[in-house]
């Protein structure tokens, strides 16, 4: 007896809406399941990125850092070995070849972005040092990573 109501669908022709529906809530919830998992896989990117700048001699002085009351952020600020420039760090990880190539990713509107975040970094902290900006790749997961690619001096803000 209680089958009926396990879902209540209209009889009446109106069965194409009902799986219309359902299918539209079903790519909505892959959709957001696999931006949950993108969310992921870039968290633990940057964090693996940060981890391998700090063995090679960089000091890392933040990461994921927002200007006030901005939804920009960049992934990773950091010393270089020598003290010498403050480096802006995009860090762009993918957990497989995807058509687009993480640097591929790091488009003008990215590059603009970034160096308007620098720029209040700067003036924020009164920073007189050198300033670069890198891309750090990431092709991989926790357990396998298959490419790490660090470019330095990637791309200039005031050129774009």
């Amino acid at each position: 007896g209680r089958d009926h109501h396990r879902h209540s669908r209209p009889s009446d022709g109106k069965q194409e809406d009902y799986s219309k529906r359902r299918g539209r809530v079903c790519r909505l919830y892959r959709r957001i399941t696999s931006m949950a998992e993108h969310n992921k896989v870039g968290k633990w990117g940057e964090q693996h990125a940060a981890d391998v700048l700090d063995r090679e001699g960089y000091t890392i002085v933040e990461t994921n850092w927002s200007p006030p009351g901005s939804h920009r952020d960049i992934d990773i600020i950091a010393y270089t070995p020598d003290h010498t420039t403050i480096v802006f760090v995009e860090v762009k990880t993918r957990s497989h070849d995807e058509v687009v190539l993480p640097e591929e990713a790091v488009d003008i509107k990215k590059i603009r972005n970034l160096g308007i975040c620098a720029n209040q970094y700067i003036k924020m902290f009164n920073i007189v040092d050198d300033i670069r900006f890198d891309i750090v790749c990431i092709i991989g997961t926790q357990n396998n990573v298959k490419r790490y690619e660090h470019i330095v001096d990637a791309f200039n803000p005031n050129l774009v």
